[in-house]
């Protein structure tokens, strides 16, 4: 659960901070990419992962919050937060290299490269950790009662 934490955790107070300074005017977008405000669509693309960004942080923090508590949703919400910031770092990747933009010398791509491997690694390993800790959970539903037969996570061949 430690790494849990500290994955989800950095990954909420980045996006966090990124979205302060950026909406606060601390650090402009034009400032930021000069080079990109004129792709066509940019500001606009750019601007629409706010609202994945914040999905991601709050699934973030719930996992960090539960995995504080030593409850198994924190596995549920780390895998959910794994999955969307997959997809970000996908949807980041098609976009720059449609743009020729994936390969640009300059600070501020270095940064969304690291970002991009960050979210592709940490993301992978979320799910992956999720899917290790599942196995080991018992499965009963409901209508099983003690005796009776039931597919169990040892009969699950599936």
């Amino acid at each position: 659960m430690r790494k849990i934490i500290v994955i989800t955790s950095v990954t909420a107070i980045v996006l966090i901070s990124e979205w302060l300074l950026i909406l606060s005017g601390i650090m402009p977008l034009d400032e930021l990419e000069p080079s990109r405000i004129n792709v066509i669509g940019y500001r606009s693309w750019f601007m629409s992962f706010s609202v994945p960004d914040m999905w991601i942080v709050i699934c973030c923090l719930l996992s960090c919050y539960y995995a504080l508590k030593n409850k198994i949703k924190a596995i549920v919400f780390s895998m959910i937060a794994g999955s969307s910031m997959i997809f970000l770092a996908l949807v980041t990747i098609t976009f720059y290299a449609q743009n020729s933009m994936l390969f640009d010398l300059n600070y501020y791509q270095l940064f969304e490269n690291l970002a991009v491997v960050w979210l592709l690694m940490s993301g992978a390993w979320l799910i992956y950790i999720g899917i290790q800790r599942f196995g080991s959970v018992p499965v009963e539903g409901e209508n099983q009662k003690q005796g009776s037969p039931g597919r169990t996570v040892e009969g699950d061949s599936a």
